[in-house]
């Protein structure tokens, strides 16, 4: 059976294997985002994710959004509606104002070298990331727990090494 170390690894791995095509989720027109309405009180002005605990200034910090349970669960980055790479900066937003729905996954990484990948050294990653929702950096969430709606969302990077 798989330690909670190997689960994260192998999804992180998979998101690296695929980023190269994340582009084309930046492409899906906002019609096609979730169609589950946001609580009451929930913001429908789009999804703001607040990114903490950045260790330098270099490379990108990329964002991955899902809104799909079984795209999240394979880590399918061609699925995702949203991806964007921002600079990262202490306290850097990311901000998609189209996604007005959810609930929605955040994924997110920080690419220090710009090589598009989430690097890997010994099954442990190099570069850090950061799931919503999650409470243990090796053990993912469902997409109930990691799910978050539309106004502003903060989630803190983790790095490991």
């Amino acid at each position: 059976m798989p330690t909670n170390k190997q689960r994260i690894i192998g999804a992180i791995a998979t998101i690296a294997i695929t980023i190269g095509g994340a582009w084309m989720a930046s492409q899906i027109p906002s019609s096609a985002a979730g169609t589950t309405a946001a609580p009451k009180g929930v913001s429908n002005a789009g999804l703001n994710i607040q990114i903490n605990n950045v260790r330098n200034t270099k490379g990108k910090i990329v964002v991955i959004v899902f809104d799909n349970k079984a795209a999240y669960q394979s880590f399918d980055v061609e699925a995702a509606v949203g991806y964007l790479e921002t600079d990262p900066k202490i306290g850097e937003q990311a901000s998609f104002p189209d996604l007005t729905q959810g609930p929605y996954v955040v994924f997110l990484f920080h690419d220090e070298n710009g090589n598009r990948d989430l690097d890997i050294i010994d099954d442990t990653p190099t570069e850090g990331f950061a799931t919503s929702g999650a409470t243990d950096p090796y053990d993912p969430p469902s997409f109930e727990k990691a799910s978050v709606y539309p106004g502003t969302n903060s989630l803190r990077m983790i790095y490991p090494k």
